[in-house]
């Protein structure tokens, strides 16, 4: 997981009008900047998931949760790129736990 000073400087840099919040846009650009191409209604996705005061943006702890997601995520899918060329079932099935109680 990554160091929440790290995470923080990240949220900063990407919250530039220094609002406390970052829109789905935003996200979306710094996404990109880091090889990550997600499509805009799928970043908007990722925030209702984790927007959990339900204002539309992405708090730094709103973040800090999608982050580890994320990391679940492509934890996951490492096994794949190791070439085992299968998905580890409690990898999927913990990945899709958080999913069930995000959405709750």
């Amino acid at each position: 997981m990554e160091n929440t000073a790290v995470l923080r400087e990240w949220f900063d840099r990407v919250d530039s009008e220094k609002t406390g919040s970052i829109a789905a846009a935003q996200l979306k650009h710094a996404f990109a900047v880091g090889n990550l191409d997600f499509s805009l209604s799928v970043v908007q996705q990722m925030i209702r998931m984790y927007d959990f005061d339900r204002n539309g943006t992405m708090s730094f702890e709103e973040f800090v949760e999608l982050n580890k997601f994320l990391l679940k995520v492509q934890h996951a899918f490492s096994d794949l790129e190791r070439g085992r060329g299968y998905l580890v079932p409690d990898n999927v099935y913990e990945v899709s736990f958080d999913m069930v109680l995000t959405v709750s």
